[in-house]
């Protein structure tokens, strides 16, 4: 399986992409399980992901795993000056 990770320093991956035909496979669960089996002995207590409003299939799988919605606001801005995006 292919995936894209976009990493930020050493604590942020705000991306986990599987290519189109490898979804609905299992391969989600099996990562974000790999992901907090190696977090939880390191002493992260606590994993935040951030998700689109409109995403409900993305919803549906992260509270499949027991995740749970916190309300958040975010704020971007672009500095090459375009328009906001969602």
């Amino acid at each position: 399986m292919n995936l894209t990770i976009t990493t930020i320093g050493d604590r942020d991956v705000p991306e986990v992409i599987a290519l189109w035909e490898h979804r609905f496979k299992g391969f989600g669960r099996d990562i974000m399980r790999a992901a907090e089996d190696w977090l939880r002995p390191r002493g992260i207590q606590k994993l935040q992901l951030m998700v689109r409003p409109d995403n409900a299939k993305v919803h549906a799988f992260y509270e499949a795993l027991g995740y749970f919605e916190q309300k958040r606001v975010t704020y971007a801005k672009w500095l090459d000056g375009r328009e906001p995006t969602p």
